[in-house]
C-alpha cells in the first residue's frame, strides 16, 4: 500500500518509523524471558527494557502530534529510570501490542501532517535543541533508530542472526 503524504518532507521519516517497527518485532522474535532480561554489563539495559523505552518514546511523537495516548505502564521506561525486577514490568507481548498501536497512530498522523504544521515552533515535548515540530519528529526518529541498533547488537550477542545485511 502506497501512502500519499500531505508533506513530502515527512515521507522518509515515516518510512524510517515503519522499518524500525518491523525490525523491532524481529529483534524480539523468539527470545526467551531470560534472554529478554540479560544485560551485557551492570550498566547496560536489557532488551525488554529497551523495547519498553522505545515504545515510551514513540508516545512522545504522538504527543508532539497532539495525540493524548497514555501508556498502560506508567513511567518505568523513562530515561534514567533504574531497571527493576522483571516481575514488575509488562511482558514482551504487551509491549509489542502497545508498540503496534502507537506505530499505527504515528503512521496515520504523519500521513496528514502538513508542511505548515511541521514548520511550527517545537511543541516542547522534551526534545533538546528542536526548533520546529519537524525537528522534534526527526530527532525522535533518530532516537528510535539508535535504540533499535542497541537491540540488534544485543540480539547478536545472544547468538542470534543479525537483523539486516
Amino acid at each position: 500500500m502506497s501512502v500519499v503524504y500531505a508533506s513530502r518532507a515527512i515521507a522518509p521519516i515515516a518510512r524510517m518509523y515503519r522499518l524500525n517497527e518491523y525490525f523491532f518485532g524481529q529483534a524480539l522474535h523468539g527470545l526467551s524471558e531470560e534472554e529478554l532480561w540479560r544485560r551485557p554489563s551492570e550498566n547496560a539495559n536489557p532488551m525488554l527494557w529497551i523495547a519498553g523505552h522505545m515504545t515510551d518514546t514513540r508516545v512522545v511523537v504522538l504527543k508532539a502530534l497532539h495525540d493524548d495516548f497514555e501508556l498502560p505502564w506508567g513511567e518505568q521506561f523513562k530515561r534514567f529510570c533504574k531497571v527493576g525486577e522483571p516481575s514488575g514490568y509488562p511482558d514482551v507481548m504487551q509491549i509489542r501490542s502497545v508498540m503496534a498501536d502507537v506505530s499505527e497512530r504515528i503512521s496515520s498522523l504523519l500521513a496528514v501532517v502538513t508542511d505548515e504544521e511541521l514548520d511550527q515552533p517545537a511543541t516542547g515535548v522534551g526534545v533538546p535543541n528542536a526548533r520546529t515540530l519537524m525537528h522534534e519528529i526527526a530527532q525522535l526518529a533518530w532516537h528510535d533508530s539508535y535504540h533499535l541498533g542497541q537491540m540488534a547488537y544485543l540480539r547478536k550477542a545472544l547468538g542470534y542472526e543479525g537483523l539486516a545485511g
